[in-house]
């Protein structure tokens, strides 16, 4: 057993989990799932190396967002929330602030990722996500979809997603 893999496979399990995924959201709609990472913490680098681009693992739309999102402010996990304030009947207003959860990259590191996310828009597959006279950062991805009778991949069926902020800075 090479321990240098395995401790090099726990630091990417960890980045998975502290950019979210594995855990809900916390925004409280029926949409929030947890998703499934714990291919990552079975033994053998092949699941890190698939997982790395995504095979073996689900995540929710939620997860893709909020972990973008720690990208896009400077390496913090912030907590989504879908309203910023609430007005009673009563006259009860209740504030909803943006909450730091934690730290995940350092502000170094996420403006490494953004400038490579905006390299994809600029002049990568997301070009139509360009907007003049911004710096559009976004991201590509693809899914096979699994066949739940045979428990292998769909040859001809997969899903595209996109998913980015703007303006970069």
């Amino acid at each position: 057993i090479d321990a240098t893999s395995d401790i090099n496979n726990k630091i990417f399990e960890d980045y998975m989990q502290k950019f979210g995924f594995g855990e809900k959201v916390g925004v409280n709609i029926s949409q929030d799932s947890k998703g499934d990472i714990s291919s990552l913490s079975k033994r053998g680098d092949i699941y890190k190396a698939t997982g790395s681009y995504g095979q073996g693992l689900t995540v929710s739309p939620l997860q893709m967002v909020n972990a973008i999102n720690a990208v896009a402010n400077r390496g913090r996990l912030v907590q989504p929330y879908i309203v910023s304030q609430i007005r009673y009947s009563d006259d009860i207003v209740e504030d909803f602030e943006p909450e730091v959860i934690r730290e995940v990259i350092s502000s170094g590191t996420a403006a490494q990722i953004s400038a490579m996310m905006v390299h994809v828009v600029d002049s990568g597959h997301a070009a139509k996500a360009a907007v003049e006279g911004y710096y559009v950062a976004g991201k590509t991805g693809t899914a096979q979809v699994a066949n739940p009778d045979t428990g292998r991949y769909f040859v001809d069926k997969t899903i595209h997603n996109f998913v980015g902020f703007a303006p970069n800075e």
